[in-house]
């Protein structure tokens, strides 16, 4: 091999060692290009005939396999670099400037610790002293033209990719449901269990338009989801497991499942420690969509529904989703005082019952403002199922009745899903059983084998058929034949449909939103103005009165309110209530105190709250501190956690009041932000004139 610039080898470049680095951008080419790397290991040869030692010449060969793209993940050129700056090599002998590095700043890295330790370059070419401004300039570019040699590879590939993709022809991974036919074409999965939990999937989460929702159906009914393992022991393989949320919100997302092939929906991000991360693209910045590209499991219509409801229930708006608890008005109620959606909670009582409480506090969580208005549930879920048990009787039956054959429906599909578990399982089972009759009975080493692997399938086998027996017996709750004749002889009887045991609290609510538009509650005092808008827009008003202990307020003795306002001044209304029951107080009509009697008695008598109290003394919530600071809200979170403020809880949420003083933040953090230092004069100011 002829060389160029031995001249510039010298007795302090011998002593040192000669590194000769090796490397392939795949496996492929390892496997493939064997006259490539062939050349790079006579490299060794060279070294010896340009006067080093055969002792003094190392290999590295660690990065073979790996592209030079990045130094990240390349242990050899690490290590490279490591000798280089530790003064110990000579000379780095590589057989081109792309094997050492493609990426610029890698090489350019590598070019300056090697001029400051005088270490010599070896290519094909010629020899290269980096003290040299020559020979460092024509490295430079040789550094240069590799690294847009690697960035035009790249760009003619996925520049050919996106064009494939753009045609909809780009192969990629299908989702679970769908499979690659022997032409290359998208096509439904053969296995008929699949296909029919996915529609099942969708069919559910048509009803229940919640994707928590579905999973929560699933699991409850013991149905089991298909996936295919990206890695692991079952990579690739289908294996039936529990439904996640995670992936019932992938396939809900997908339009694959709409027959439509989708590219670019992602964009991907690297960090400079080389790790990865994705975010999701607008769908105007994918870079193909073509509709009616494969079989599909729903229509783009209901796709396109499916995205406009999952983005509803993600901004938490007005109707939501129909949920589980007992409030038949949840999602469709608005205060008659601010036009308001008013929320839906539960109050727990000593017996573990949940009662109902409709509460308009968006005012308090948004500002830390008092509560616009509450009132318990049960009685105004009440009138309203009155209302219409009296006055749309005709149509609520039908609803009632189409529910009833909607649950007999989906109970059906359900228990033809867990049967197919158990006809899976017999046929692994009948599989196992056949290769354990067609092995040689002496061969003991695998006849073992074969029969631990049929015990274990006939368990499985007994386990689905244990499942699906236990089903059958527990889902007994739906409309018999016999049961939907005696409801179809009483049409006029929507009490008893209504009140019947196979109709939830969520089968009441989609019958009512059927029916009724929004409820408007109006309180003054204890008096409620029920005010039900129907869907054809008939309005019925019904007054509704809370109800309390009594025509007459309930004696209080004086000591207890005493002890009350004493006790507020310190502690929240749920803090108070449990002092007074530990001090042995006892309530005239409840036995012992809660939070709603404590708080009944504060507006009762006039009591100042704890949250008056502490905005009497100059407190402030915690928006108006941040806007008094020039800081977001959770900036004035992390001082108090740190105590650098001074925060008081006011309710039992808990929610807290701050003093706008800033005395215990730390100089370095008060001086990020010059509002602070004013408003802590403005607040020493006021103090003075109070004094």
């Amino acid at each position: 091999m002829t060389t160029y610039g031995d001249s510039k080898v010298a007795d302090h470049h011998l002593n040192r060692k000669a590194l000769i680095y090796v490397r392939q951008s795949s496996m492929k080419q390892v496997m493939e290009n064997t006259e490539s790397t062939a050349r790079q290991y006579a490299l060794i040869d060279q070294a010896q005939e340009m006067g080093w030692r055969r002792d003094r010449i190392g290999v590295i060969d660690d990065d073979l396999g790996k592209s030079a793209s990045s130094a990240t993940h390349r242990n050899g050129f690490q290590k490279l670099v490591a000798d280089v700056a530790m003064g110990q090599v000579g000379i780095v002998m590589g057989l081109e400037m792309s094997r050492l590095a493609r990426n610029n700043a890698d090489f350019q890295q590598l070019l300056h610790i090697c001029g400051s330790n005088n270490t010599l370059i070896y290519d094909a070419d010629a020899v290269y002293d980096l003290t040299h401004i020559n020979d460092r300039l024509v490295l430079g570019l040789k550094g240069t033209m590799s690294e847009v040699e690697l960035f035009t590879i790249r760009a003619r590939l996925q520049g050919g990719a996106l064009n494939k993709a753009a045609r909809g022809e780009l192969r990629i991974k299908l989702p679970i449901g769908f499979v690659y036919s022997p032409a290359g074409q998208v096509e439904l999965d053969p296995d008929r269990q699949v296909q029919r939990t996915i529609r099942l999937f969708f069919d559910v989460f048509g009803r229940i338009s919640s994707s928590k929702g579905v999973v929560r159906h699933f699991n409850r009914e013991g149905i089991k989801f298909p996936v295919r393992p990206m890695k692991g022991p079952d990579k690739g393989e289908l294996v039936w497991r529990p439904l996640s949320s995670g992936l019932a919100l992938r396939i809900l997302h997908n339009p694959r499942y709409a027959g439509a092939y989708a590219y670019g929906r992602t964009k991907l991000r690297r960090s400079p420690s080389g790790g990865v991360s994705y975010s999701k693209r607008d769908r105007d910045q994918w870079h193909a969509l073509v509709k009616d590209a494969h079989p599909a499991y729903i229509s783009w219509d209901t796709f396109e529904a499916q995205q406009a409801c999952l983005s509803a229930n993600a901004r938490r708006d007005f109707r939501g989703t129909v949920r589980e608890g007992s409030a038949l008005l949840q999602g469709i109620v608005i205060c008659g005082h601010c036009g308001r959606n008013i929320a839906t909670s539960y109050k727990h009582k000593a017996n573990g019952e949940r009662t109902p409480i409709y509460l308009c506090n968006r005012e308090q969580l948004d500002y830390g403002r008092a509560i616009c208005t509450s009132m318990p549930g049960a009685g105004i879920d009440a009138i309203v199922a009155r209302v219409l048990l009296e006055n749309v009787t005709p149509v609520a039956v039908e609803a009632a009745l189409s529910v009833q054959q909607e649950i007999v429906k989906r109970t059906a599909e359900a228990n033809r899903l867990v049967r197919l578990h158990v006809d899976r399982a017999q046929y692994e089972a009948n599989l196992a059983r056949k290769r354990v009759m067609a092995v040689d009975s002496e061969n003991r080493l695998v006849s073992q084998t074969l029969e631990k692997e049929w015990n274990d399938k006939l368990t499985l086998l007994e386990q689905a058929r244990v499942d699906y027996e236990r089903r059958c017996k527990t889902h007994q709750c739906v409309l018999n034949p016999s049961e939907q004749e005696n409801i179809k002889h009483m049409v006029a009887d929507f009490k008893a449909i209504w009140s019947h045991r196979s109709t939830t609290y969520q089968d009441k609510k989609r019958m009512i939103r059927l029916l009724i538009e929004d409820v408007t509650l109006k309180r003054d005092g204890y008096e409620v103005d029920v005010s039900i808008r129907f869907k054809t827009g008939t309005i019925i008003t019904k007054p509704f009165r809370i109800p309390h202990s009594g025509n007459k307020p309930t004696v209080i003795e004086l000591q207890i309110i005493q002890m009350i306002d004493t006790l507020s001044s310190e502690y929240t209304a749920g803090e108070t209530a449990t002092e007074l029951n530990r001090a042995g107080v006892i309530h005239p009509t409840l036995e012992t105190f809660d939070t709603n009697a404590v708080v009944h008695l504060l507006r009762r008598f006039n009591i100042p709250t704890r949250y008056n109290r502490l905005r009497a003394k100059g407190y402030v919530s915690q928006q108006e501190l941040a806007e008094s600071c020039g800081v977001v809200t959770q900036t004035i979170r992390r001082w108090r956690s740190h105590g650098w403020i001074n925060a008081e809880r006011y309710n039992d949420q808990p929610e807290y009041l701050y003093e706008p003083k800033f005395s215990a933040l730390p100089a370095n953090i008060a001086g990020r932000y010059p509002s602070i230092v004013s408003a802590n004069r403005g607040h020493d100011h006021d103090s003075e004139q109070r004094a």
